[in-house]
């Protein structure tokens, strides 16, 4: 990911939900880094974390299976490495983008 904008003092904002010292730091550190940035990370290391489970990884995401399965073939086409599920012994990544094997 590309470095972040400098840090400047900032106020705390209050918010409906209680977030933890971490926490604030945590999101403090994703600022200057684009949303399909931080995605595509939260993507790939969810996908890590549940051994390449894409039903496990739409659950903790809070995505459909559809939408995982359209970022992993943007992810292909761009050339960036998505975790295979355990065992996996498909193709690369499991899917394939219709656009390269030509099906609408």
């Amino acid at each position: 990911m590309p470095e972040p904008s400098p840090s400047y003092p900032r106020t705390m904002h209050t918010s409906s939900s209680q977030l933890s010292a971490y926490q604030i730091e945590a999101v403090r550190r994703l600022v200057g880094h684009s949303i399909a940035a931080v995605g595509r990370e939260l993507i790939i290391e969810t996908l890590n974390d549940q051994r390449g489970s894409r039903t496990d990884a739409t659950k903790l995401l809070g995505i459909s299976l559809r939408t995982l399965r359209n970022k992993i073939c943007e992810y292909n086409e761009r050339g960036i490495i998505v975790p295979e599920p355990h065992g996996w012994r498909g193709a690369s990544n499991g899917f394939t983008s219709r656009k390269k094997n030509g099906t609408t």
